[in-house]
C-alpha cells in the first residue's frame, strides 16, 4: 500500500508526502525492493543525487538482481 501511495504521491508531485511513504515501505518490509526504487527515484526528483545512490545501494544488498535498483545507480 505505501509502496503505491509513493508512486501516485510522485506522479502527482507530492515529493516529500511519496518520500515519506516510500521510507514507512522500507520500514515495514527492509527486503522489499521496490521501497528502495520509489525512495531513490523520489530523491533523485529533488536532486537528493548522492542519497539516492545511497538508496540504491542499499536495496541491492536486499536484492543484487534487481533491474530497477541497478538502473539507478547507474
Amino acid at each position: 500500500v505505501y509502496s503505491n501511495r509513493a508512486a501516485c504521491y510522485t506522479k502527482l508531485g507530492a515529493l516529500p508526502e511519496g518520500l515519506k511513504d516510500a521510507e514507512k515501505c522500507i520500514e515495514l518490509d527492509p527486503a522489499f525492493p521496490k521501497g528502495y526504487s520509489r525512495k531513490g527515484a523520489i530523491q533523485f526528483l529533488m536532486k537528493e543525487y548522492d542519497k539516492a545512490l545511497e538508496t540504491y545501494q542499499e536495496g541491492l544488498k536486499h536484492d543484487e538482481n534487481n533491474q530497477e535498483l541497478m538502473d539507478g545507480v547507474r
